[in-house]
């Protein structure tokens, strides 16, 4: 939730002062003004998926019982003022018999189709820095239902630590994997029918609010790790601001199968040293590598767009191609826009350039 202080200017009243000498009024005076400027700051947030191989791609269709798929959703404060931030997720639930480790087929009751977990922990489990606030059952309307009826269990997450401006938190989980299913075509058509060939959808949904000015917290609050009743306490207060669960603000897009739509981008350049009249060309030049990871419904982008702090020190072509100009130092920068939200996304990578014939302190 964006939350911003209104601009104020401030202008000091003038003084004024009266001597009488000799019959004739003088006028001593002072005018003094100044003016107090402020910046008017924002929360916003963007969820990245740097893992997740994007939606229509193979590795999301025609998914397999056990198979384990890469989702890391994490957390990026995009804007200028440090954030409390809460990630949800709904996992989609089912009427399914669900196979042991041995092989033995569970009862057939209504339960979550996929598991999750973070790396390096047992399935179910969040990542590092995330606490669990609650688990609700809901239909596909949001509203809570009882766990048989269910279309989705909803998990509410927030994060300990206040995420400052450019902080990216740890993901909610790394991987999710489709349950061991147990369903028989000729026994259970019923089923069989509503779970094979089926589009599952896992919703994922990130809030913030800002860290200061809590009515009825202080900055003393954000000093450390929050425990959860802390994170629910400001979650409340988020609620009762936004109107609802889910404000307008919030970063989320339910109309995309497994993941909202997000874009992230980095990139890598293989010399960020160029040199200048060493005798090899291969010195003064280098090459950058984007990668893109987008999912979303629109046309995954494929190519960034290229651009250098400091062109009189090094240039940057449409193919990523660095060459050095003039001894100096350079920001290279590269581009990209998302087809769904219109927001561009960028990676950057410092590159310094040295002269051979110039003379070295």
């Amino acid at each position: 939730m964006k939350k911003t202080r209104l601009a104020a200017t401030l202008a000091a009243c003038s003084l004024a002062g009266a001597l009488l000498i000799g019959g004739t009024m003088a006028y001593l005076t002072d005018t003094e003004t100044t003016t107090n400027t402020f910046t008017v700051g924002s929360v916003t947030i963007d969820i990245q998926e740097p893992n997740y191989p994007g939606n229509g791609s193979d590795k999301v269709t025609d998914v397999f019982p056990n198979e384990e798929i890469p989702k890391d959703p994490q957390v990026k404060n995009t804007g200028h003022n440090g954030a409390v931030v809460f990630t949800r997720f709904e996992i989609p639930m089912a009427s399914v018999r669900i196979a042991a480790d041995d092989g033995t087929a569970g009862e057939l009751k209504n339960q979550e189709i996929f598991g999750y977990k973070a790396a390096n922990g047992a399935y179910n489990s969040i990542g590092s820095g995330w606490i669990q606030l609650e688990k609700t059952f809901v239909d596909d309307e949001g509203n809570v239902v009882p766990e048989a009826s269910a279309k989705y269990a909803r998990y509410l997450c927030g994060y300990e630590n206040v995420l400052m401006e450019g902080q990216t938190s740890t993901p909610v989980f790394d991987v999710v994997k489709l349950a061991n299913l147990v369903v028989d075509k000729n026994l259970d058509a019923t089923n069989y029918n509503a779970i094979a060939n089926s589009v599952q959808n896992i919703n994922v949904t990130s809030y913030a609010i800002q860290a200061d000015n809590i009515t009825g917290l202080t900055t003393a609050d954000f000093n450390d790790k929050m425990e959860a009743g802390k994170l629910n306490d400001i979650y409340a207060v988020y609620v009762k601001q936004s109107g609802d669960v889910v404000s307008p603000d919030a970063d989320t897009n339910p109309d995309q199968t497994l993941l909202e739509s997000t874009l992230n981008i980095t990139m890598t350049v293989d010399n960020t040293h160029l040199k200048l009249n060493t005798g090899k060309a291969a010195d003064a030049t280098a090459q950058a590598t984007p990668k893109i990871a987008y999912t979303g419904n629109g046309t995954a982008p494929t190519t960034a767009t290229f651009t250098s702090s400091k062109p009189a020190v090094a240039t940057v072509d449409a193919s990523g191609k660095i060459s050095a100009v003039a001894a100096g130092e350079t920001v290279i920068t590269a581009s990209v826009t998302n087809p769904d939200t219109g927001k561009t996304a960028t990676a950057t990578v410092t590159v310094t350039v040295i002269d051979n014939n110039a003379v070295q302190p």
